[in-house]
């Protein structure tokens, strides 16, 4: 059986991040918040490797493989004038998903910048990510 939600983007944040933490992905997490066996918010503090640990994690979660083919799909469909009005606003849903990410991949690749004490590009090299061409 699936149940779909609808939650605020901050609290989807807040989980994701959690989850993050917790080393586990987010329907696993939220699945074992309700089993009650993971306490949601319950932190400690984390060593310096901790805090990178998991700042990789994040900064290396992306979006899933089945969303990037629709959102190539239906690009395809948009440059060949093939796009229906739905298609059009699940096109716009996914590009807006994919912004999203990036600015949270941003938000965390700052955060290890600072963590680390070494400029963005430095950082964003070592790691193997190619600024984007309006960097």
């Amino acid at each position: 059986m699936s149940i779909t939600i609808q939650l605020s983007p901050e609290l989807e944040e807040k989980l994701r991040e959690s989850a993050s933490e917790a080393g586990m992905d987010i329907d696993q997490y939220v699945i074992e918040i309700l089993k009650g066996k993971v306490q949601p918010g319950a932190s400690k503090e984390l060593s310096l490797e901790e805090k990178e640990r998991k700042l990789l994690q994040k900064i290396n979660l992306g979006i899933p493989v089945a969303v990037w083919k629709r959102y190539n799909y239906l690009k395809s469909l948009r440059d060949n004038e093939q796009l229906d009005p739905e298609e059009y606003l699940e096109l716009i849903h996914i590009s807006d998903q994919i912004e999203n990410a990036n600015a949270e991949r941003m938000k965390y690749l700052i955060e290890l910048t600072k963590l680390k004490q070494v400029p963005l590009k430095d950082l964003m090299s070592s790691l193997g990510i190619k600024a984007g061409s309006n960097a």
